[in-house]
């Protein structure tokens, strides 16, 4: 049976001076737009702008490994059939790619994190703006960071969970 093939290495990344120029350029643009945006506006902006290079930057990555794996490919796909494949020539499936149900502890945690993430939210509001103290931002708050709470506790369990299986699959336990 043929080798996998190797990814080829990447190498640092090349720019030339037109791309730096075009960088700095655009940095400066972009930081003398601060002087008339509101700072959320700006960081809107931001979070655009990073968004797009970082999606143009992983096609980038992703096409230079699938073009430098394309000549290994032709060379080993004559080779292919050259043997058969059978079971033992391939890991063994775990079951961290099976779906299962995570129980009834993310639904607790969720409530639990809602809970703690409304009143946290909702008191801290409420001590910031004690002078001028109107009820709609507490509202706002309490239900943002009841939101926030719910998907911290939810996430939390969820990423336990997932590491406990995975633990318990690599020590070969159940």
């Amino acid at each position: 049976m043929p080798d996998r093939p190797q990814p080829l290495p990447l190498g640092p990344p090349q720019f030339g001076l037109r791309a730096l120029l075009l960088g700095v350029s655009c940095l400066a643009v972009l930081l003398g737009l601060w002087n008339w945006m509101s700072p959320i506006t700006f960081a809107a902006l931001l979070l655009l702008i990073l968004s797009v290079l970082a999606h143009v930057a992983g096609n980038v990555i992703g096409s230079r490994l699938r073009d430098g794996q394309a000549g290994r490919r032709v060379e080993q796909e004559k080779h292919e059939h050259i043997t058969d494949l059978h079971e033992d020539h391939f890991a063994p499936v775990t079951k961290l790619g099976h779906r299962h149900s995570l129980g009834i502890m993310p639904i607790i945690s969720a409530t639990t994190g809602a809970i703690i993430g409304a009143a946290v939210g909702g008191g801290w509001t409420a001590v910031l703006i004690q002078r001028s103290f109107e009820w709609l931002p507490v509202i706002i708050a309490t239900i943002a960071f009841g939101v926030l709470g719910g998907l911290g506790g939810f996430l939390t369990v969820g990423f336990i969970k997932a590491l406990n299986d995975a633990w318990s699959e690599a020590a070969n336990k159940d």
